[in-house]
Protein backbone atom coordinates (compact mmCIF):
# COMPACT_ATOMS: atom_id res chain seq x y z
CA UNK A 1 0.00 0.00 0.00
CA UNK A 2 1.48 3.53 -0.74
CA UNK A 3 0.21 6.77 0.11
CA UNK A 4 1.32 10.34 -1.52
CA UNK A 5 1.90 13.81 -0.77
CA UNK A 6 1.77 15.44 -4.41
CA UNK A 7 3.08 19.23 -5.63
CA UNK A 8 3.44 20.94 -8.88
CA UNK A 9 7.67 19.84 -8.45
CA UNK A 10 7.56 16.92 -6.26
CA UNK A 11 6.00 13.70 -5.27
CA UNK A 12 6.75 11.86 -1.33
CA UNK A 13 5.47 8.72 -1.39
CA UNK A 14 5.07 6.95 1.84
CA UNK A 15 5.19 3.23 2.16
CA UNK A 16 3.88 1.78 5.13
CA UNK A 17 5.86 -1.22 6.82
CA UNK A 18 6.01 -3.45 9.99
CA UNK A 19 9.48 -1.57 10.81
CA UNK A 20 8.34 1.77 9.99
CA UNK A 21 7.54 4.02 7.02
CA UNK A 22 9.92 4.38 3.81
CA UNK A 23 9.28 7.63 2.23
CA UNK A 24 10.82 8.10 -1.07
CA UNK A 25 11.16 11.95 -2.25
CA UNK A 26 10.47 12.03 -6.26
CA UNK A 27 11.55 15.24 -7.71
CA UNK A 28 9.44 16.54 -10.62
CA UNK A 29 11.59 18.07 -13.10
CA UNK A 30 9.68 19.78 -16.60
CA UNK A 31 6.89 17.52 -15.94
CA UNK A 32 8.59 14.43 -15.14
CA UNK A 33 9.35 12.34 -12.27
CA UNK A 34 12.40 12.06 -11.70
CA UNK A 35 13.94 8.70 -10.08
CA UNK A 36 17.61 9.69 -9.12
CA UNK A 37 19.62 12.69 -9.29
CA UNK A 38 20.25 15.63 -6.29
CA UNK A 39 16.98 15.96 -4.95
CA UNK A 40 16.07 12.63 -5.17
CA UNK A 41 16.00 11.16 -1.51
CA UNK A 42 14.79 7.78 0.18
CA UNK A 43 14.61 7.73 3.76
CA UNK A 44 13.09 5.44 6.61
CA UNK A 45 11.21 6.35 9.80
CA UNK A 46 11.69 3.71 12.36
CA UNK A 47 8.62 2.30 14.26
CA UNK A 48 9.61 3.84 17.24
CA UNK A 49 8.88 7.24 15.78
CA UNK A 50 5.31 6.73 14.15
CA UNK A 51 3.25 7.67 17.21
CA UNK A 52 5.25 10.49 17.82
CA UNK A 53 4.21 11.27 13.93
CA UNK A 54 1.13 10.09 14.13
CA UNK A 55 -0.24 11.87 17.54
CA UNK A 56 1.46 15.17 15.25
CA UNK A 57 -0.79 14.46 12.54
CA UNK A 58 -3.89 14.09 14.31
CA UNK A 59 -3.05 17.48 16.16
CA UNK A 60 -2.75 19.28 12.79
CA UNK A 61 -5.48 18.06 11.54
CA UNK A 62 -7.59 18.94 14.32
CA UNK A 63 -6.11 21.89 15.76
CA UNK A 64 -4.84 25.31 14.38
CA UNK A 65 -1.70 25.86 17.05
CA UNK A 66 1.95 26.75 15.83
CA UNK A 67 3.33 23.44 16.36
CA UNK A 68 7.17 21.57 15.42
CA UNK A 69 8.08 18.09 15.53
CA UNK A 70 11.30 16.30 14.35
CA UNK A 71 11.23 13.25 13.14
CA UNK A 72 14.30 10.71 13.28
CA UNK A 73 15.24 8.89 10.44
CA UNK A 74 17.14 5.65 10.58
CA UNK A 75 20.67 4.68 9.26
CA UNK A 76 22.14 7.48 7.93
CA UNK A 77 25.82 8.49 7.93
CA UNK A 78 25.42 11.95 9.70
CA UNK A 79 24.19 12.46 13.70
CA UNK A 80 22.08 14.97 13.02
CA UNK A 81 21.00 14.36 9.16
CA UNK A 82 19.29 13.79 7.29
CA UNK A 83 16.73 15.94 8.99
CA UNK A 84 12.38 15.65 8.92
CA UNK A 85 10.14 18.20 10.14
CA UNK A 86 6.93 18.60 10.09
CA UNK A 87 5.28 21.79 11.21
CA UNK A 88 2.27 24.41 11.28
CA UNK A 89 3.05 28.02 10.73
CA UNK A 90 2.00 30.41 13.27
CA UNK A 91 -1.28 32.28 11.72
CA UNK A 92 -0.18 35.32 9.66
CA UNK A 93 -2.61 37.53 10.63
CA UNK A 94 -5.39 37.49 13.68
CA UNK A 95 -8.13 36.76 11.68
CA UNK A 96 -6.98 33.36 9.97
CA UNK A 97 -7.25 30.35 12.31
CA UNK A 98 -4.31 28.74 11.22
CA UNK A 99 -0.75 28.92 9.57
CA UNK A 100 0.28 26.15 7.03
CA UNK A 101 1.31 23.19 7.37
CA UNK A 102 4.99 21.71 6.07
CA UNK A 103 6.73 18.56 5.53
CA UNK A 104 10.61 19.93 5.63
CA UNK A 105 13.60 17.25 4.93
CA UNK A 106 17.38 18.80 4.87
CA UNK A 107 19.91 16.08 3.68
CA UNK A 108 22.85 17.84 3.30
CA UNK A 109 25.28 19.00 5.57
CA UNK A 110 27.17 20.86 3.49
CA UNK A 111 24.62 22.33 0.73
CA UNK A 112 22.19 22.71 3.12
CA UNK A 113 20.17 21.18 0.21
CA UNK A 114 16.42 21.75 1.62
CA UNK A 115 13.02 20.14 0.59
CA UNK A 116 9.61 21.61 1.53
CA UNK A 117 6.37 20.52 0.80
CA UNK A 118 3.04 22.79 2.42
CA UNK A 119 0.45 19.83 3.02
CA UNK A 120 -3.55 20.10 2.65
CA UNK A 121 -5.33 18.14 4.54
CA UNK A 122 -5.44 15.58 2.22
CA UNK A 123 -1.59 15.24 2.68
CA UNK A 124 -2.13 15.13 6.50
CA UNK A 125 -4.78 12.19 6.18
CA UNK A 126 -2.53 10.61 4.13
CA UNK A 127 0.16 10.93 6.37
CA UNK A 128 -2.49 9.17 9.44
CA UNK A 129 -3.21 6.85 7.49
CA UNK A 130 0.36 5.40 6.83
CA UNK A 131 1.37 5.75 10.29
CA UNK A 132 -1.97 3.42 10.93
CA UNK A 133 -1.14 1.32 7.87
CA UNK A 134 2.33 0.90 9.64
CA UNK A 135 1.19 0.65 13.05
CA UNK A 136 -1.57 -2.42 12.15
CA UNK A 137 1.62 -3.76 9.70
CA UNK A 138 3.66 -4.55 13.06
CA UNK A 139 1.27 -5.70 15.26
CA UNK A 140 -0.25 -8.20 12.79
CA UNK A 141 3.81 -9.19 12.55
CA UNK A 142 4.19 -9.20 15.69
CA UNK A 143 0.98 -11.82 16.30
CA UNK A 144 2.01 -13.90 13.66
CA UNK A 145 5.84 -14.37 15.22
CA UNK A 146 4.40 -14.58 18.81
CA UNK A 147 5.51 -17.74 20.75
CA UNK A 148 2.73 -19.63 22.31
CA UNK A 149 2.38 -18.59 26.23
CA UNK A 150 4.35 -21.19 28.51
CA UNK A 151 1.99 -24.32 30.02
CA UNK A 152 1.67 -22.99 34.03
CA UNK A 153 3.60 -25.05 36.40
CA UNK A 154 0.12 -26.40 37.64
CA UNK A 155 -0.62 -28.41 34.00
CA UNK A 156 3.19 -29.27 32.67
CA UNK A 157 3.24 -33.22 33.07
CA UNK A 158 0.03 -33.82 33.47
CA UNK A 159 -1.73 -35.86 30.51
CA UNK A 160 -4.87 -36.51 29.63
CA UNK A 161 -7.25 -39.50 28.46
CA UNK A 162 -10.39 -39.98 26.81
CA UNK A 163 -10.02 -43.71 26.66
CA UNK A 164 -12.85 -45.22 28.52
CA UNK A 165 -14.53 -42.61 29.52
Amino acid sequence: MTFQLVQSFAIIKLYPSSTGIRLIYYPVINGNVGQMGTAFCDLEIPMEAIGDLWATTKTLLQSGEELVHQIPVRDHPYRSLPRVTIYRDAPKSSASRSGACWFHIVDDPKARRIRKIQLSTRDLHSLELACQTATSLEMTQTQTHSQLSPIPAEHQGSRFSFANA
